[in-house]
Parts: C-alpha cells; structure tokens; sequence
C-alpha cells in the first residue's frame, strides 16, 4: 500500500495529494470489512437453543442428521443455519363447521393438546418442513371430526358431547400412530357446539317436553305406588279381621277377655231396667 504523501503549506496546514486520499479510502473500506466478517464469525458461529425445543443445522439447505437438545452449540457461520421446534404439550383451539347424521350445520370449537416427538424431528423436517401442523395436525383433525359428528344426530351430539370427543381423540390417536405421524395427542374437548338459531329453539322445546313427561310419569308412578300401598294395607286388614274372628269363633272367652282390656274401669251414669253393664262370669 502507498505511503500517504504530505505538503506543508504555512497558512492551511498539511494537505493530500489526489492518489493518497483514495488509499486512505480504501484502507477504511478494508478495515469495516474485515470488521463485519470478524462479527459474523463471532456471532454467527454459535446458537443456543432453549427447553422444551429441539433444532438441527441445515448446510446449503440440506439437513443434518444431529438433534441439538437445550444448551449452546457451535456451527459454521453463513453457511449453515438453525431449525428449531418446540416439543413441549402446546394446547390449542380449532374451529370448524360441518354436518350432523341428520343434515344439520354445526359450528365446532374444540380444544386439544399437542407435542411434536422430539426424536423424529430431523425426519419431520425432510419430509414436512416448518409446516408439519399445516400439513399432519389440522389436516387429519377435520377429518376425524368431520367424520365422528356425521354420526350423530344434532340433539344427541348435544347431550353426547363426552362421548363424542372421546372418540375424536381415539381415532386421532391411531392415525397418528397408523401414518408413523410424529405427533403425539393426548387431550382432546368439545368446547362449543353451535347450531342454527331455529334449529336449537326447537331442541329446547323438546328438552321442555321430555321434562314434563318425566315428571308427569313420576306422578303415575307415585299414584300407582300409593294405590299398592293401599291395597297391601286392605289386605292386611282384611286378614287379621279373619284371623280374629276365627279366634272368636273357637274361644268365645275372647270377647270377654277383650272387653276387660278396654274397660276403664268407670261404671254407666245412667242405667235402664235392671241391666248392669259389666256381669260376665270369665269363669264359664
């Protein structure tokens, strides 16, 4: 490089000729890029990566085989970059909207939890890219609940709804595992069912009229209930009436004995002829 060349002049100082000034330029050029290359090779040659995610290095846009778990990692600045995915249980809503078994439009809203199995996630990137929930969860998510509600009734689903996302949540789980799928579903929820707003008025006037048949047959069944016991308690009079009179009719001391028992002891105030009111002999 050419030394810088100076004149002195009393009254201006030191001044450049033309050619110094541009390699002085040039220098400062040369520096700042050495500059910036330092700095990329500083920072760009190492990554970290935090719980709960997984990444891997990609070199020219070709994936590597190695899984970098939580921690600080090296990698070759410019020319390799990080891809990073989150394994942790995320829990996240869907909505959609489809048929019931009987031609009606339901509005979905349901909840699920989720997580992307951390081993597979280089295979998951090769074959699905950034877009694995675009392209394996949502996916078969309407499809399994397409499917299951089409098999219900509108007013059954209502009352079903357990039932329902339990069944989602199965046939989710076994195309997962029927696809070798690299996500694993472990929670699933109905949490909203929506319906025309004709179709719902008239739900509620069937729950209403189920509601009062329920109670009108409770009433038959306490009416009838109450009949037995009047029937039960008829007979059980009528049968001891029976054995009582039997009993009179083979100890005729009985009617005496019985008298006695109610007796209060209290003679008649009045008495007519010559009746006296207690003359039994219990000796006879």
């Amino acid at each position: 490089m050419k030394f810088n060349k100076f004149y002195f002049k009393p009254n201006n100082g030191y001044i450049m000729e033309n050619d110094d000034m541009f390699d002085v330029f040039l220098s400062v050029i040369c520096t700042a890029v050495l500059w910036i290359i330092g700095l990329i090779f500083i920072f760009g040659s190492w990554f970290t990566v935090a719980e709960g995610e997984r990444a891997i290095l990609t070199t020219f846009g070709k994936a590597s085989n190695n899984i970098y778990e939580a921690g600080l990692h090296v990698k070759w600045p410019i020319i390799q970059d990080v891809k990073r995915f989150d394994v942790k249980t995320i829990r996240d809503d869907y909505k959609t909207e489809t048929y019931t078994k009987d031609i009606q439009t339901a509005r979905i809203t349901v909840s699920y939890s989720y997580n992307l199995i951390s081993n597979d996630i280089v295979e998951t990137y090769k074959t699905y890219g950034n877009q694995w929930q675009e392209r394996i969860l949502y996916p078969n998510l309407e499809q399994a609940v397409k499917a299951e509600v089409g098999t219900w009734n509108a007013d059954q689903m209502v009352a079903n709804r357990d039932k329902v996302a339990s069944n989602i949540l199965t046939s989710l789980q076994a195309r997962m595992i029927e696809h070798n799928y690299p996500v694993s579903i472990t929670n699933f929820q109905m949490i909203n069912i929506d319906y025309s707003d004709q179709f719902e008025s008239a739900i509620e006037k069937k729950v209403v009229a189920e509601q009062a048949a329920l109670e009108e047959a409770n009433r038959t069944k306490q009416v009838e209930q109450k009949a037995k016991q009047q029937v039960t308690s008829a007979k059980a009079e009528a049968e001891s009436m029976r054995i009582r009179a039997n009993a009179l009719a083979n100890n005729p001391k009985l009617v005496n004995y019985e008298f006695v028992q109610k007796w209060d002891g209290k003679l008649p105030q009045i008495m007519t002829g010559d009746s006296m009111p207690i003359l039994m002999n219990l000796n006879k």
